[in-house]
């Protein structure tokens, strides 16, 4: 199986957050299994809910973990409109936040 681009930032992302912390003591932290963790780290596809349950558990952004730009400082409004649409998503639809 091949990764796409998002399952390969996020495996980047996921071994970046796990740092220097044993598989166990990482999957202790994000309440997930670790034959599942396992799998994502080897760049398997993870669902919103998971990706949510990770953000909150290690205090990172969704965009982070999903790879979008977290600079405002890029100087393209093009890029700022369209970071501000995948962030609007992921409040959305990852996060459930209601902007009203």
């Amino acid at each position: 199986m091949q990764k796409t681009y998002k399952q390969t930032i996020i495996t980047e992302r996921l071994k970046a957050l796990k740092g220097n912390k044993t598989l166990r003591a990482f999957v202790d932290q994000v309440d997930i299994g670790q034959s599942t963790l396992h799998n994502y780290l080897r760049g398997r596809p993870m669902p919103d809910h998971v990706i949510k349950k990770i953000c909150v558990k290690t205090g990172c952004g969704p965009a982070y973990l999903l790879g979008l730009p977290t600079t405002k400082d890029d100087g393209d409004i093009g890029l700022k409109l369209a970071e501000a649409a995948r962030l609007q998503y992921v409040k959305e639809h990852i996060l459930g936040v209601d902007n009203e």
